[in-house]
């Protein structure tokens, strides 16, 4: 059951997944969850420099696709700005919008990773779906709905022992 929740990177910040980090890795497709990992919670858009990092990831021929449990309408502005294809309400952590992304993109599970902020949704999503897990840093205490807040207990003391994990 461990297994499932420890993701297998852990990285602060989304823009260090550069071509490089995922060609040694040999990862070519991105699954991306959308809130605490590209943007906050409370933001509307997303910055330029997240917008230029998805332009730099397509340019060396990763392949993008934003996964969210997010309204459609709010993940749909995200992913024109982007220009990426998506699966808004994907239910995290069950596997299916993963593997519904997967064929869309023509990706197959070894070459693929889900990278998010969430361990319970995020990580656990990646290990059902049988894909690999990058997990970004944790959110803040200001950001994210009330309701992801009644997880977060769970989650502290499971990113305290994978936070060192690189």
């Amino acid at each position: 059951m461990a297994g499932l929740l420890r993701p297998d990177w852990v990285i602060p910040d989304i823009q260090q997944l550069d071509p490089a980090f995922l060609r040694q890795r040999e990862i070519t497709t991105l699954l991306i969850d959308v809130d605490g990992t590209l943007k906050t919670y409370r933001s509307r858009n997303v910055d330029q420099q997240v917008i230029a990092w998805a332009e730099e990831l397509r340019r060396a021929g990763v392949r993008l696709f934003l996964i969210s449990n997010g309204r459609h309408s709010r993940i749909a502005l995200i992913a024109s700005q982007l220009g990426l294809p998506y699966i808004a309400r994907a239910c995290k952590p069950f596997p299916f919008a993963c593997w519904r992304a997967l064929k869309h993109l023509g990706g197959n599970k070894k070459s693929t990773a889900l990278v998010g902020d969430q361990i319970l949704t995020d990580v656990l999503a990646a290990k059902l779906a049988g894909v690999k897990s990058i997990l970004v840093g944790f959110p803040g205490p200001n950001d994210g709905p009330w309701w992801a807040w009644l997880i977060r207990p769970l989650e502290f003391p499971l990113y305290r022992l994978t936070k060192t994990r690189k």
